[in-house]
């Protein structure tokens, strides 16, 4: 389904080659199979809200509607696609005018519909001043992203080690293509982390048979013996970053520096095909965050934005209690 705000031109974005302000092609979270996945599996409606002053100037939103009709996004989607696409060669001043222009518009479209919890926007979108002007509150998260070309020397001392111990195991690294050993090491990393990807075995059937191989690529770290390690699922689109959907680690894999060496092999793959970098999807646990500082990407914040309400404010009160609370000595 589609939906035009005032003014909008005729046309979908979903699978848009148009480039962003990098010379990049739209995130893979905008392609066909990924947003009929997230449709079918969470029970959403996929929209394509597109806005515009002229044929030459356009701001497309990817969004996903509940069954209240409010705006809400899918687990394991990091960010919701919008794509800015302004007059060639336009001044600075006239793309910033532009951009004010078009984002009013949809972030007034976003609240007309509602919104259900946040909404994360990606880090190319520095000026979220349209969504504060319509009544939504803005919060900055983070992420590491690793453009190419790789530099293994920008590795820390921490992730060379750990890879020289897998390969000292005799670990290997592999594309995957049976979803037994993926499914194996999400559970096991869901259950020691007490959290749930929501992917079950038709859930993954289902994203492959829809995304494809050559956009949803999966990839193990297994023994010589053939015990499957670590696996990692990752959303790539030649020419844009890939990004980094899930990942999983059994447990006796957490000592053999599999995670590390796999993830080494899936940056050297991803060069390969085209991508222009990794987006490692998040920085903001703080145990994560150090970890995945260590490949020697560059930490960037994004937006999210949401309706005041009693989420907001009961978010605001955790954040404050755990801001205040006393720090054990």
């Amino acid at each position: 389904m589609e939906t035009r705000l005032p003014d909008g031109p005729a046309g979908s974005a979903a699978d848009d080659p148009r480039p962003t302000d990098r010379g990049e092609p739209p995130l893979a979270l905008s392609l066909p199979g990924v947003v009929e996945f997230n449709a079918t599996r969470w029970g959403l409606r996929s929209e394509v809200i597109e806005v515009g002053s002229s044929g030459s100037s356009s701001l497309t939103a990817t969004v996903y509607a509940g069954r209240r009709g409010r705006l809400v996004q899918p687990p394991n989607t990091p960010y919701t696609p919008i794509e800015f696409v302004a007059p060639e060669g336009s001044k600075a001043r006239r793309r910033a005018a532009l951009w004010l222009e078009l984002a009013d518009q949809l972030a007034e479209g976003m609240r007309s519909r509602g919104v259900a919890g946040l909404l994360p926007l990606h880090p190319t979108i520095v000026d979220v001043r349209p969504w504060q002007w319509r009544g939504f509150e803005a919060q900055l998260r983070y992420t590491f992203i690793l453009r190419f070309p790789l530099r293994l020397d920008e590795q820390g001392r921490i992730i060379r080690r750990r890879i020289r111990q897998a390969q000292d195991l005799g670990v290997t690294c592999r594309s995957e293509t049976d979803n037994d050993p993926i499914l194996a090491c999400l559970r096991a990393t869901e259950q020691r982390q007490g959290f749930a990807y929501g992917l079950s075995e038709q859930d993954l059937a289902l994203a492959r048979g829809l995304i494809g191989d050559d956009h949803l690529l999966m990839y193990t770290a297994a023994l010589p013996n053939g015990d499957v390690l670590s696996a990692r699922i990752v959303l790539h689109r030649p020419g844009a970053l890939a990004l980094d959907w899930v990942a999983g680690t059994t447990e006796p894999g957490l000592a053999s520096g599999a995670s590390k060496f796999l993830l080494q092999h899936v940056l050297t793959d991803l060069e390969a095909r085209g991508s222009a970098g990794l987006d490692f999807c998040g920085a903001n646990i703080r145990s994560v965050a150090n970890e995945k500082s260590e490949w020697g990407g560059t930490l960037v914040p994004y937006p999210t934005v949401s309706l005041f309400g009693a989420r907001s404010v009961a978010v605001s009160a955790k954040r404050w209690w755990i801001a205040t609370r006393p720090r054990p000595r």
